[in-house]
């Protein structure tokens, strides 16, 4: 009997062990269960606003190999942003579906061209994950420097008198600007081209360098003004932020007459870099975006 009693002791021990090595602890979700991840930023881009109409810029947003989930994430601009969206920006969409192990997701921003002689702006870009679990975690980062164009601008605005009474020198005498390098070589420019008064351009998106400001005579529709063939024509030379057309509100600018370097046309050839018709009226220094304007006395005028 001792041996049978002592057998079913055994027995009795054996299943309460069984019994308390079961887990009855709550189910833990396996999706609760996944590795945090953060959200990497591309590196900080500068991008110069248009003039005019709008440019479409894409950022990439990358995740780790712990993305294993698909996420709903929402974007929209951080509180430190500089530039305003609906006005200087906009996004094409404020919400992205990321599939399971895609590891990346793009975001497009449409930057808007103004008129505005504005300091540069920046958008922060913010994301945030809208799923429960919170992977990643709401994480922001500066992407896009909205970089406001320096024009150079050059205007003959004055008056002749001729038969049919006092005539505008912008309306009858069409001069293009361009630029060459240090080389002597053409380095942009005849943008205007078409006409304008005052001509304009944007030299802050060349590389780096020093560059003559050159004027062309295109066409002369004055050449029956009595003495306005041989006669220096006074150009004003600026430089602005924003449009040509507030060119009245910057104080970088001078005037030829106050140089000896003063237009006398008296010939013209339309657009051509190696035409007969040039004139030097200035230099331009680009540096790290910043230019820097020089008279024909070879002063520094100013930079933006």
């Amino acid at each position: 009997m001792t041996i049978y009693k002592n057998i079913w002791l055994l027995v009795v021990l054996f299943g309460m062990a069984l019994v308390s090595c079961k887990d009855d602890t709550t189910e833990v979700s396996t999706v609760t269960s996944f590795a945090s991840f953060p959200t990497e930023f591309p590196a900080a881009i500068t991008v110069v606003e248009p003039k005019t109409g709008e440019e479409t810029h894409t950022i990439t947003l990358t995740f780790s190999g712990a993305q294993v989930v698909n996420l709903h994430l929402e974007v929209s601009a951080g509180e430190t942003s500089t530039a305003t969206e609906g006005v200087d920006f906009d996004f094409v969409t404020h919400e992205i579906e990321v599939l399971a192990l895609s590891r990346k997701a793009t975001v497009d921003i449409v930057v808007y061209g103004d008129t505005e002689p504005e300091e540069d702006e920046t958008i922060v870009l913010h994301v945030e994950s809208t799923d429960p679990y919170g992977i990643p975690a709401p994480a922001e980062a500066l992407v896009i420097t909205i970089k406001t164009p320096t024009d150079v601008v050059v205007s003959w605005a004055g008056e002749y008198t001729d038969s049919a009474g006092v005539q505008s020198l912008c309306d009858n005498i069409d001069i293009d600007l361009f630029l060459l390098d240090d080389q002597g070589a053409y380095a942009g420019g005849f943008g205007g081209a078409t006409g304008n008064c005052p001509e304009t351009m944007a030299p802050s998106t060349l590389p780096d360098g020093t560059y003559s400001i050159v004027l062309n005579l295109y066409d002369n529709g004055a050449l029956g003004a009595t003495g306005l063939v041989d006669s220096p024509i006074y150009i004003e030379v600026v430089l602005a932020k924003g449009s040509y057309l507030l060119v009245e509100n910057s104080t970088i600018r001078y005037n030829t007459k106050d140089f000896s370097q003063v237009p006398v046309w008296t010939t013209f050839t339309p657009s051509d870099p190696n035409g007969a018709a040039n004139v030097t009226v200035g230099t331009l220094r680009v540096s790290g975006g910043k230019v820097t304007l020089v008279n024909p006395a070879g002063v520094d005028v100013g930079e933006l």
